[in-house]
């Protein structure tokens, strides 16, 4: 199995648009075409997580659909006062990422007990 991690790649500049497909390209030149999942969130921060909004992204969940790779959503911890709009950013991601993302990886005990309610993903730890 073959994965790649793309967490936090865009927090060079987000005033850049980047194309996430042509880094997987390179990526599948040097793996021989064996990319079976890309990890894709924030780990950290989630200013970053709240803007995923950009082509790339879009782009980037079109390829993983062309290819059948599977993604996994990274979300960071969330304090409370960002924690209604981080609830809703995860399943606005996860709306337009049907059948792409089908495992989230959360890095606290309060965002895995509301994730796993939900039964639709596999759930990871992270930095717990």
């Amino acid at each position: 199995m073959f994965c790649i991690n793309l967490c936090d790649i865009f927090n060079l500049d987000q005033k850049k648009e980047y194309s996430l497909v042509k880094y997987i390209n390179m990526i599948e030149a040097m793996a021989f075409n064996m990319i079976d999942r890309i990890y894709n969130g924030y780990v950290v921060d989630f200013l970053y997580f709240e803007l995923i909004n950009f082509n790339g992204y879009n782009e980037l969940i079109q390829y993983c659909r062309n290819k059948h790779v599977n993604m996994t959503l990274v979300i960071p911890v969330m304090s409370q006062n960002v924690l209604d709009i981080g609830k809703k950013r995860i399943w606005e991601i996860c709306g337009c990422a049907d059948n792409v993302i089908d495992e989230i990886t959360v890095n606290d005990l309060g965002m895995m007990s509301y994730i796993s309610k939900c039964g639709k993903y596999k759930l990871n730890l992270g930095r717990l």
